[in-house]
């Protein structure tokens, strides 16, 4: 839903879970989601794939990755933990319901 709001497009929002067989992204894009689930899964990131990441970007923009992607997995734990609910303004947003309106149908199959 919030991919939505600041505009990926519904296909990559889709496609997320499946983004290394994705064709909805770029490469630039995939090297990012690369870093950003080493990241987030083993701390640490191998000296190959920081060489690569830093072949593109700036320190500042691999920085930026890095405040974005922790402060995303902070924002989750502390919803998983609390179970809150989405506000009305966030739910009455057309990119939410469409979203919704996917997972309702999803979890029909």
């Amino acid at each position: 839903m919030l991919g939505r709001s600041v505009g990926l497009s519904k296909e990559k929002v889709e496609q997320l879970r499946k983004w290394r067989d994705s064709s909805v992204y770029s490469d630039k894009e995939r090297l990012i989601l690369e870093y950003t689930e080493a990241l987030v899964k083993d701390i640490r990131i191998s000296d190959d794939l920081y060489k690569r990441v830093a072949e593109i970007f700036t320190p500042k923009q691999i920085i930026d990755i890095c405040f974005t992607s922790g402060i995303s997995g902070i924002i989750n734990r502390i919803h998983g933990t609390f179970q809150t609910e989405v506000d009305e303004l966030t739910l009455n947003h057309k990119f939410v319901k469409e979203s919704q309106d996917a997972l309702k149908k999803n979890s029909n199959l």
